[in-house]
């Protein structure tokens, strides 16, 4: 009778948990899309006609009624002509319009049972589907067909279920040049030749995945292959030209691999991992399963790697791989649990292999990013338009503090049983917050509360007072509160750090508007510096007035980085001679450039020259090239600071030598022809950044027939020829200076058709400028009267 009572009560709690109203906001996408058959199995047959960017396809589908009984079945299949549709060879009647095909069944379909239809079908899709290269007439770009698509954006290519509230196998038969490799989600069954120089590629999944995961990659691609600690096949694709950025691109690949199987503590869900660099990508990459695909601007060579390099966002979308593929948010108000936590562990990992300080500047940066947002609005997280900042960044900080609230080892108990009790299967909130419940018995529904279905941050107001041996901290709750945003309950830790390099603290749940907090101090300390949330573990604003004296014990003496850090900033108010010299012992004492860059920030440019003696000849290790970077943007050129500027042009990054370039050809036009820069190539650079600043220079200071060559070739960058950020980079001085030819106008006509929109904006606004000018207003009419597809033709008069 115990037992049942135990269990009754336990049911009753779980009930209830699941069924409170924790809706805030109003959020259409809060439940999740009505189906009326389970998706078992998709097979596709496809091939591909790349020059007109058609798709030809025939896809099976194996599905179960949900309902007793359905006469009906809808599929997504927006623009998509169909041939045929077959059901145990019978063809099948239906019905089609702009969203999709209605599949009207003569006898009812009856639930538990199977079912397959078979869909004849070509389509020439905008989205979804990519064909790159295929039509530039000048043969410089590379040949590609691949695919996005997340959010909804399959469905324009194969018809069918396009919900991620829905699992089902996979299976993808590809037809396609021999001369080209294919990559799709799963095991490669079989590699058969055909035909025509064709060659058959077979991929099948073993366990089911949302549908928005489905992927293929094609191109001209090698392929580095690894093996995991766990024996897990490791493929790494790149383009065979750029063998040499292999090592800089996937670095600590197999490591945080290996990594994440340790500290997640549940083995790889797949048989496989496979990533593959594609051009033109409209993203930064995407986690299909088993196959992450990323945009090639992240393939690095050594100089790049410092500047920004693919280390965050390779373990971001390996996350994803459990965190979305494996154990997938049901609808897209719950997107949190995949991007939040595909955004720790990527934090994580820089922990891991880059040290704490990294992981903390992150963490920073993190924190400043969602209380940026908030100053906009008050949305939670659980909401299916909180934002990018919010899914991404402040999610990943409400995991760390949730890791804070309950312990760390708690919490990876609590996240290996929520991904075995839920793998293959979908997931909301609440099914996150019971994991925690049934593991550690803890209730966390408050934390839920303020943090993930209620909005805002905690703003407080410290202060500290001291009578004789007793002292008080104050904290004031200050922040407005509303429906959305709540008075928080958090724990907090309070230190007082005394001149003997003793310590006490104290950790008090701060809940109340205002909150009083005591300490009794041992006769004999002298309080040097008092921290408020040591370590900055609350997402949070806060303002803690202290005296230059204690800053300056706290910005010397505390043990973590954002306390320092802290002190730092706040000697911004401090006048310029009392801090001066500590400035100057910060930067020889701090190894970080965190602090390092914010010292040079406040220091006056005079006394920066005092300290680039250190930094002549240091350019090899990423920490001290940030610092270069901000020496050589706050300072000019000038006879005590030129050789600190020519050495910088050999900086492993690109940012120094650019930043370089363009001071020293400044100071003195004559450096442009001068030997030492001669040799610097910027080809490598992300979206050609550095080569197209060392263009605008030449445009500049360069003699005239230099400038015509310089001109020329920034618009030869804009043309399809060439990937997408250096269409867009080579835009942007062509339009500053107003420069222009027909051969310009014509390559900003192909960016505007371009589906990618990071390339298709900028074109437009571009075109809208010149379109002012009499003769360019001329050719944009001539543009229109060619026999153009609607949708181009929408485009071109989006420009008026």
């Amino acid at each position: 009778m115990k037992n049942k009572l135990l269990v009754l009560t336990l049911l009753t709690f779980f009930i209830n948990v699941k069924s409170q109203n924790r809706v805030y906001v109003k959020d259409d996408k809060l439940t999740p899309r009505e189906h009326n058959v389970d998706m078992q199995k998709l097979l596709l047959d496809i091939s591909f006609q790349p020059k007109l960017g058609k798709v030809i396809g025939n896809v099976s589908l194996t599905f179960t009624p949900l309902q007793k009984k359905i006469d009906s079945l809808f599929l997504d299949a927006p623009g998509i002509e169909i041939h045929s549709i077959l059901m145990a060879e019978k063809k099948i009647d239906f019905s089609q319009n702009e969203k999709g095909i209605t599949l009207l069944f003569t006898n009812s379909l009856n639930w538990n049972k199977n079912y397959t239809i078979t869909i004849d079908y070509h389509c020439f899709p905008r989205k979804g589907i990519y064909f790159i290269g295929w039509n530039d007439q000048k043969n410089l770009s590379r040949k590609q067909i691949w695919t996005q698509g997340q959010g909804t954006d399959n469905r324009y290519w194969i018809p069918h279920y396009d919900g991620m509230n829905d699992k089902l196998i996979t299976e993808l038969i590809i037809h396609f040049d021999k001369n080209y490799k294919v990559l799709s989600n799963g095991n490669l069954i079989e590699k058969i030749k055909e035909e025509n120089d064709l060659l058959k590629w077979h991929y099948k999944m073993t366990k089911p995945q949302a549908s928005y995961l489905i992927m293929l990659g094609i191109g001209q691609y090698d392929i580095l292959e690894k093996i995991s600690e766990n024996g897990t096949p490791l493929n790494l694709w790149y383009y065979p030209d750029w063998e040499n950025r292999v090592p800089y691109t996937y670095y600590l690949s197999k490591e945080m691999f290996d990594y994440f199987e340790k500290e997640i503590d549940v083995p790889y869900p797949w048989n496989s991992y496979s990533q593959i660099p594609v051009q033109d990508f409209m993203y930064g990459a995407m986690e299909n399963t088993t196959a992450t695909l990323f945009g090639d601007f992240y393939f690095i060579d050594s100089v790049g790697f410092n500047d920004r390099n693919y280390v965050y966002v390779n373990a971001h979308e390996l996350a994803h791989q459990w965190f979305g593929d494996d154990v997938t948010s049901i609808t897209s108000s719950h997107h949190w649990l995949q991007e939040s936590f595909a955004t720790y562990y990527g934090y994580m990992v820089e922990n891991e292999f880059f040290g704490k300080d990294y992981f903390d500047n992150t963490r920073r940066k993190a924190k400043k990013q969602a209380l940026k947002a908030a100053l906009n609005d008050n949305y939670p997280i659980a909401c299916s338009y909180s934002g990018t900042a919010r899914k991404y960044p402040k999610g990943a900080m409400i995991l760390d503090m949730l890791k804070y609230v309950v312990g760390e080892k708690e919490y990876r108990k609590s996240i290996k049983y929520y991904l075995q009790k839920h793998a293959y299967q979908n997931v909301d909130s609440e099914d996150l917050l019971i994991a925690f419940h049934e593991t550690l018995g803890l209730s966390l529904n408050w934390f839920w509360a303020e943090w993930i279905y209620r909005g805002g941050e905690p703003n407080y107001k410290v202060d500290y007072k001291r009578i004789l041996q007793d002292v008080t901290i104050n904290v004031e709750q200050i922040h407005d509160t509303s429906s959305l945003v709540r008075l928080f309950r958090m724990p907090i830790v309070f230190e007082l750090h005394f001149k003997d390099g003793t310590s006490v603290s104290k950790t008090k749940v701060i809940k109340n508007k205002a909150n009083k907090i005591k300490f009794s101090i041992p006769k004999g300390k002298k309080v040097s510096y008092v921290l408020f949330d040591p370590d900055d573990k609350i997402l949070k604003n806060v303002s803690f007035k202290k005296s230059f004296n204690m800053l300056k014990a706290q910005l010397l003496n505390a043990k973590n980085l954002l306390d320092r850090y802290d002190a730092l900033l706040a000697l911004k108010e401090i006048n310029y001679n009392k801090k001066r010299e500590l400035l100057f012992e910060v930067f020889k004492t701090e190894k970080f450039h965190l602090l390092k860059t914010e010292v040079i920030d406040q220091l006056k440019k005079e006394d920066i020259l005092l300290i680039i003696d250190d930094f002549t000849n240091k350019f090899n290790n990423q920490n001290d090239i940030k610092v270069k970077n901000a020496i050589l943007n706050k300072i000019d050129v000038n006879r005590e600071s030129i050789e600190f500027f020519t050495k910088s042009l050999y900086d492993l990054s690109y940012r120094n030598k650019e930043v370089a370039y363009k001071k020293l050809v400044t100071y003195n036009p004559d450096f442009l022809y001068q030997d030492v820069l001669l040799p610097l190539n910027g080809e490598n650079d992300y979206g050609r950044k550095f080569a197209i600043s060392k263009l605008e220079i030449i445009i500049d200071f360069g003699i005239k027939a230099d400038s015509v060559l310089a001109i020329n070739k920034l618009i030869e960058y804009t043309s399809s020829s060439f990937e997408f950020l250096t269409r867009v980079n080579a835009m942007k001085p062509l339009e500053k200076k107003r420069l222009y030819n027909k051969e310009l106008v014509e390559n900003l006509f192909s960016a505007l058709y371009n589906p990618n929109k990071r390339l298709r904006t900028p074109a437009k606004k571009f075109l809208q400028k010149l379109s002012k000018i009499p003769e360019v207003e001329n050719w944009i009419l001539q543009e229109s009267k060619k026999d153009l597809e609607k949708w181009k033709t929408n485009l071109l008069n989006s420009i008026n």
